[in-house]
């Protein structure tokens, strides 16, 4: 019997993170990095990701059944934490004695809601989970382990009750390369170079702490050397929210990657702010292999950027954008429309920076109000020109959610606009052989998101013709 499972849960309901994946199926990079650090620990466990094997629910708990851990270890995102609760409501009930602990980016936004409302959890971990892990897996008893271990909340005697917050170090070098080698070969991989985020985005929630901590560049080689030596042919992502944030760590990994021959044969892509890169930077980037440059732009008002703590401006959008085109890169552009108080005619310059920066690619998300953020205090608090219409978290999605009502538009508004983009930075910029592949590639999105419109309309239309009859 194994102390430990980890579980990344199969999917059980439609969604915008269910489709990008099944395009392209990877390792849980989370998961992948616990397994590294609980091997160095010398802790026996067993890692079960169903969205990478396929697998549903009932070959999962038959899998669960056989090993009988004592812990069994899930995460969860906001979108898909209904269907995660439910799977561990299942657990429970064919492994009651088992210790269900629930980690990841909702339940560290939401850690007194998520197991108080869900009576199948026995703690929520709070950030990180390698530590809390390794502590309950040593433990002669759980029970009395538990309250001294930081950052968990946790069930005793029917009470809710939670330890002290996880104090993270200045670095990460008690932890290891990521364990790619507990799953089969795979087209894409993801890997990080730190953990946290300095800055304040009105729009995201900094699950790892607000200051960054970096891994030991031999650990990245070591990830590196395996993806090569395994699937050298992979599409590899650097998934830092900006890389590069310190630049003389950054550009010391990147002349290890050259001096190793590493950059002769990566092919990598990486997302970035548009504030920290210049010429010399992107040059030894492209050098150590890296082929496509993602900025998050977010919008096309100078405005909005200094509203939503993004602290960037168009200017520097487009300066950046232009520098690493010149330099060969492909490029990608991130955007979200309906930003804090934003009006038709912000949108409207976003729509304009969107065909004149004339990206590879763009993706453009609708404000969603993920909890722990300042959008989703706003909206509790109908500030910001929000209004919050559910916490029914499976809708919080920010390509077909509807949880948010906006005071300067409705949300067909904002979908129309964000349909406009897409057919827009293709047929201003005369890109038509693109504009059909990217219909085709992205066809049921496509099917679904007309199909969503279609029911809006109608039931939009149906509440003016029921509201008229009402006057007469």
């Amino acid at each position: 019997m194994k102390n430990l499972a980890l579980i990344n849960p199969p999917f059980n309901s439609y969604s915008t993170y269910k489709f990008n994946f099944n395009k392209v199926r990877c390792p849980h990079v989370g998961l992948a990095y616990l397994a590294g650090y609980l091997n160095k620990h010398e802790i026996e466990f067993e890692v079960i990701d169903a969205k990478f094997f396929n697998l549903d629910e009932k070959e999962v708990i038959g899998r669960l059944v056989k090993l009988n851990p004592k812990i069994i270890g899930l995460t969860s995102t906001t979108t898909e934490i209904k269907d995660v609760i439910a799977f561990s409501t299942n657990i429970k009930r064919h492994l009651p004695g088992s210790f269900v602990i629930l980690g990841g980016v909702h339940a560290t936004a939401l850690p007194d809601e998520t197991i108080r409302e869900n009576a199948s959890l026995d703690a929520v971990a709070v950030g990180e989970g390698e530590f809390i892990l390794k502590k309950l897996s040593k433990a002669n008893s759980i029970s009395e382990t538990v309250e001294r271990i930081p950052g968990l909340y946790y069930r005793k005697n029917g009470i809710i009750k939670n330890t002290s917050e996880q104090i993270y170090g200045n670095n990460l070098h008690d932890y290891a390369p990521a364990s790619f080698s507990l799953w089969p070969r795979a087209k894409k991989y993801f890997i990080n170079t730190y953990r946290g985020c300095p800055f304040r985005c009105s729009f995201c929630f900094r699950t790892l702490g607000r200051k960054a901590r970096y891994r030991d560049i031999e650990h990245i080689l070591v990830d590196l050397e395996y993806v090569l030596g395994h699937e050298p042919n992979s599409d590899l992502s650097i998934c830092d929210s900006t890389f590069g944030l310190n630049r003389e760590y950054t550009e010391n990994m990147l002349s290890k990657i050259i001096e190793n021959g590493l950059s002769k044969r990566l092919k990598w892509d990486c997302t970035t702010r548009v504030d920290i890169v210049d010429k010399e930077f992107l040059a030894l980037i492209k050098k150590a292999g890296c082929h496509t440059i993602s900025f998050g732009i977010e919008s096309g008002s100078d405005r909005v950027l200094k509203a939503t703590g993004k602290n960037t401006s168009v200017q520097k959008c487009v300066d950046a954008v232009n520098l690493a085109k010149s330099l060969g890169f492909k490029t990608w552009g991130y955007y979200i429309l309906g930003h804090i108080d934003e009006t038709k005619s912000e949108i409207e310059k976003t729509v304009r920076l969107i065909y004149k920066l004339n990206t590879d690619g763009i993706s453009v998300g609708i404000m969603t109000p993920w909890p722990g953020t300042d959008v989703y205090k706003l909206a509790l608090e109908n500030k910001g020109g929000y209004r919050l219409q559910s916490k029914d978290y499976s809708k919080y999605d920010k390509y077909f959610g509807s949880v948010l009502e906006f005071q300067n538009f409705n949300l067909t508004y904002l979908d129309f606009m964000r349909i406009r983009t897409f057919f827009g930075l293709y047929i201003h910029n005369s890109r038509y052989a693109e504009l059909l592949g990217f219909l085709y590639r992205n066809k049921s999105q496509v099917i679904n998101k007309v199909v969503q419109l279609i029911k809006r309309c109608f039931r939009e239309m149906m509440r003016y013709f029921i509201k008229q009859d009402g006057k007469t």
